[in-house]
């Protein structure tokens, strides 16, 4: 196995590692096995939904979330179409923090940079679902100037750490 491949920088993934062979970086606490290495995007996704690692649970209950949420909407926006804005607003959120975090929890296994940049981008949608969860909550019991202000308060204050807190170790 060539340096490349072992650091997860080559297209071949090497599956069921345990906590000892997996790199430093892609360590996580309690987890002793399941660790992948290396891989295409593709690959690496498809191991992700198809293979069992330490992210499966991850992956699958971000999956399974959205598919309910989806259903959820859909059921409740035909019938109710004047509350349009914030059922969508909610779900539109759902939609792109599952993608981020879909990518983060199958692409961690590709490199420390990938990792980095999907681990972002799943934090900042987290951010994003939380404003859009909030503003959809707000909607239904202040008035829209109040629901403005709260929703940009809850949204601004974790915002400030999301860059910090989102590196991988």
């Amino acid at each position: 196995m060539n340096k490349e491949t072992k650091r997860g920088l080559g297209s071949h993934l090497l599956t069921n590692l345990t906590r000892d062979q997996a790199e430093a970086w892609q360590r996580l606490p309690y987890i002793v096995n399941g660790y992948r290495s290396g891989g295409t995007y593709f690959v690496a996704l498809w191991s992700a939904f198809f293979s069992w690692h330490n992210e499966t649970v991850n992956v699958w209950t971000v999956m399974l979330n959205l598919i309910i949420g989806t259903i959820l909407f859909a059921s409740l926006v035909v019938p109710t179409f004047d509350s349009v804005v914030p059922l969508m607003t909610m779900w539109l959120g759902l939609v792109v923090f599952s993608f981020f975090s879909l990518g983060q929890h199958s692409f961690i296994c590709i490199s420390p940079d990938v990792a980095t940049f999907w681990r972002r981008m799943d934090m900042s949608s987290l951010l994003l679902l939380h404003t859009t969860m909030t503003f959809s909550t707000a909607y239904y019991i202040w008035s829209w100037m109040n629901t403005v202000i709260i929703t940009s308060l809850c949204g601004s204050t974790p915002g400030i750490i999301i860059y910090e807190t989102a590196s991988v170790p």
